[in-house]
C-alpha cells in the first residue's frame, strides 16, 4: 500500500466524486499524491472510468470505515484526510479519532453538530497532544459563515489599529445568504438518520448556545420568521435551515479566540459582546415569512417516518443536481458586523461564489482547505493551528483560505468598512 498526501474518504458519493475530479485536475496536482477509498475494486475501477482518470494518477484503496484496524492503517499512510462519509455519527468517529491520535490533518463536510459535540473533548485532547489539525465543516456548512464573520472582525481590528482606537470588541454580526439550494440524497439521508437514530438528549445538548465553544458567551439571538438588515443586496430574509450548525461553528471560533485573548494574545479576539445570527435572503417581507413557514412545515414533516421513507425512495443517497444545474448555481454571503459601542462603524464582508454552493463549491472549498493544511506550515497558519486541536475553518485557515479561493477564479471575497455611508476597502 503506497503512501499518499491527500486521501478522500467517500469518493464514490456525489460530493466525493466532485472532490476527486477537482483535485485530479488541480494546477498543483504535481505537488501532491492523491488517494481515494472505495468499498471494492469494482467500485474503484468504475470511479476512475466515470471520471476519465488513469489508474496511475490516483491511488485507490479498499476501505470499510467500520473496520478500525483498516482505518488506522489507512490514516497512517497519508498526511491529510478529506472525509465525506455520512452520516458522520454512524460512520466517522473512528476516522476522526485515528487522525487526532496519529497527528494527521483532517477536514470534512459534516453539518452534524451533535456528532462534533459527541467527539469534541476526546478528539481535541488527542489532537493537541499529536499536533493534528482537525477541522470539521469545511464545505457550505460552515466555511462561508465562519470565514465571513472572521474577515469582518479582522477588518474592524485593522480599522481600530489604523486610527489608534482601543479595541473594545465587536457587537452584532449578521449574515445574509442569497443562493438556490437543491438537497442531495446523502443530505436528506443524514437528516432522516438524525431524527430517527440519534438520541434526543444528544440533539438537545448540541443545540445549546455555545455547545462547541470552550468559553461560554451571552445568549444567542432568538430565531425569527422575518429578518431585516441594511448593507446587503436583499435587506429582508427568513429563517435559515443551516443557522444552528453555522452558529455552533462560529461560536467555537469566537470561544477559541476569546480563550486565546484571556491567555494574553488578544490579536484575533471578537470581543465579549459578539452576537451572531443569519438568514436566507428574500426580496420582500411577504416572501421572507412564507419561506420561514415553509421551512418550519418541512421540518415538522421530517419527524414523520413515512415522510422520511418517501424522501429516501424519491431522492436516494448518491444523487444530486445535474452538472448544468450546478454550473448555474451561486452564493452571495454578506456579513455585516458592528463595532461594539455607540460608534456607527461596521464591517461588511461579501463572499460571492460561482456554482452550486451545496456540492460544486463545497467540493472546491474542502479541497482547498485540505491543500492549505498540506502545503502551509502550522506555525504560518497561526498559534491555534500550531498547537493542534479540533478547530474551525476560521481559526485554522482564516489566514490562508481566502487567498486560495480567490486564486481559483470561482470566488470573489472582499471586506469594507462602513460608516454611515462612507466606505473604505480593507
Amino acid at each position: 500500500m503506497s503512501d499518499v498526501d491527500i486521501l478522500v474518504l467517500g469518493a464514490t458519493g456525489f460530493t466525493g466524486k466532485l472532490i476527486v475530479k477537482y483535485l485530479s485536475s488541480h494546477p498543483e496536482k504535481s505537488t501532491f499524491r492523491l488517494g481515494v477509498t472505495v468499498r471494492s475494486k469494482i467500485k474503484g475501477d468504475a470511479l476512475l472510468a466515470q471520471l476519465g482518470l488513469a489508474e496511475d494518477s490516483v491511488t485507490v484503496r479498499e476501505l470499510d470505515v467500520a473496520d478500525s484496524t483498516v482505518v488506522e492503517a489507512a490514516v497512517a499512510r497519508t498526511k491529510v484526510i478529506i472525509n465525506t462519509v455520512g452520516p458522520f455519527w454512524k460512520h466517522s468517529t473512528p476516522v476522526i479519532k485515528a487522525c487526532a491520535r496519529q497527528g494527521k490533518h483532517y477536514v470534512d463536510t459534516t453539518a452534524e453538530t451533535f456528532w462534533i459535540h459527541s467527539v469534541l473533548h476526546e478528539v481535541d485532547s488527542l489532537a493537541s497532544q499529536s499536533g493534528a489539525i482537525i477541522v470539521p465543516s469545511c464545505g457550505l456548512d460552515s466555511l462561508p459563515a465562519d470565514l465571513s464573520a472572521f474577515l469582518s472582525v479582522r477588518a474592524l481590528h485593522s480599522y481600530c489599529d489604523s486610527r489608534h482606537i482601543t479595541w473594545s470588541g465587536s457587537g452584532r454580526s449578521l449574515t445574509s445568504y442569497d443562493m438556490p439550494i437543491s438537497p442531495s440524497g446523502g443530505t436528506l439521508d443524514t437528516v432522516a438518520f438524525a431524527l430517527s437514530s440519534v438520541p434526543r438528549e444528544a440533539l438537545r445538548e448540541s443545540l445549546q448556545p455555545y455547545a462547541l465553544s470552550p468559553v461560554k458567551g451571552s445568549e444567542s439571538p432568538v430565531y425569527r420568521l422575518i429578518y431585516r438588515m441594511r448593507d446587503a443586496k436583499y435587506s429582508w430574509g427568513s429563517f435559515f435551515l443551516m443557522s444552528p450548525t453555522n452558529r455552533a461553528i462560529i461560536h467555537r471560533s469566537w470561544g477559541l479566540f476569546e480563550r486565546q485573548a484571556q491567555s494574553g494574545s488578544p490579536g484575533a479576539s471578537y470581543g465579549p459582546g459578539f452576537e451572531y445570527d443569519e438568514f436566507l435572503a428574500a426580496s420582500n417581507p411577504v416572501f421572507a415569512f412564507l419561506s420561514s413557514m415553509s421551512i418550519a412545515i418541512a421540518g415538522l414533516l421530517l419527524f414523520l417516518s413515512p415522510v422520511r421513507w418517501l424522501i429516501k425512495k424519491a431522492v436516494p443517497p448518491g444523487s444530486g443536481p445535474s452538472e448544468t444545474a450546478m454550473n448555474k448555481g451561486y452564493i452571495r454571503a454578506t456579513n455585516v458586523t458592528q463595532l461594539a459601542g455607540d460608534a456607527p462603524i461596521r464591517a461588511r464582508t461579501e463572499i460571492v461564489g460561482k456554482g452550486d454552493p451545496l456540492y460544486l463549491l463545497t467540493s472546491v472549498m474542502i479541497s482547498e482547505s485540505a491543500l492549505a493544511l498540506l502545503s502551509t506550515p502550522p506555525e504560518t497558519l497561526g498559534p491555534l493551528p500550531a498547537a493542534g486541536g479540533l478547530l474551525t475553518p476560521a481559526t485554522a485557515l482564516g489566514q490562508v483560505i481566502p487567498d486560495r479561493l480567490r486564486r481559483i477564479g470561482l470566488f470573489d471575497i472582499s471586506s469594507q468598512i462602513l460608516d454611515d455611508g462612507a466606505q473604505e476597502s480593507v
